[in-house]
């Protein structure tokens, strides 16, 4: 959710950034707190900065985000953090490998969304992350945030995983099932923080 926060230059400049205000069951096999728990980000950062600032349902392996970052070519790195204007260290300690982020809308405002051309997503890009557009649009309230440890469909698994590439997520089942049920929650909590920050 949007947050105010001071800069560290000047006490009196204040600019807007997101963090974690409500969460359930951050905690890793170890049972130690997940380390998005105290992250502070800028707009447009990371999944949640996208999606806060795009509007869009956005799915992001992980998996592949970390293989990049320890194995990719400088160009295909320089690429993920241009796209989520990141770094390395934003990384660190991450022990998750999927994610699924979906805006939270204030109920009270929507509108349908217009029609566009779908954007075209870059092929090192489109190994980690892809966006679906939503049919309705309005003024962001935050954003829902799922990630998980998940199986990726590979070579000698023993069971159907996920397929690795985010654009093909979409179309199974298993994840449709969780971006349907994500979006009723959704509604819920959008008018949650619409009655509390109208009256407030």
């Amino acid at each position: 959710m949007p947050h105010r926060s001071s800069s560290s230059g000047n006490k009196n400049q204040l600019s807007l950034k997101m963090k974690i205000f409500y969460h359930y069951n951050m905690v890793n096999v170890q049972g130690d707190q997940d380390v998005d728990l105290t992250k502070v980000i800028e707009f447009s950062q990371g999944h949640t900065g996208r999606c806060f600032v795009h509007s869009k349902i956005m799915i992001g392996n992980i998996r592949k985000v970390i293989d990049v970052i320890q194995k990719g070519t400088e160009e295909q790195k320089q690429n993920l953090f241009n796209h989520y204007r990141t770094n390395a260290e934003f990384y660190d300690n991450i022990n998750l490998n999927w994610v699924v982020c979906i805006p939270i809308f204030d109920p009270l405002r929507l509108y349908e969304s217009k029609k566009s051309d779908k954007s075209k997503i870059d092929n090192d890009i489109s190994s980690f992350y892809s966006e679906l557009d939503l049919p309705l649009n309005g003024p962001v309230l935050g954003v829902l945030k799922l990630d998980a440890n998940v199986n990726y469909d590979t070579a000698g698994s023993k069971t159907k995983g996920l397929p690795m590439k985010p654009e093909d997520q979409f179309k199974d089942s298993r994840v449709d099932t969780i971006i349907s049920m994500l979006r009723v929650y959704n509604f819920k909590i959008g008018d949650i923080l619409s009655r509390h920050f109208g009256s407030s």
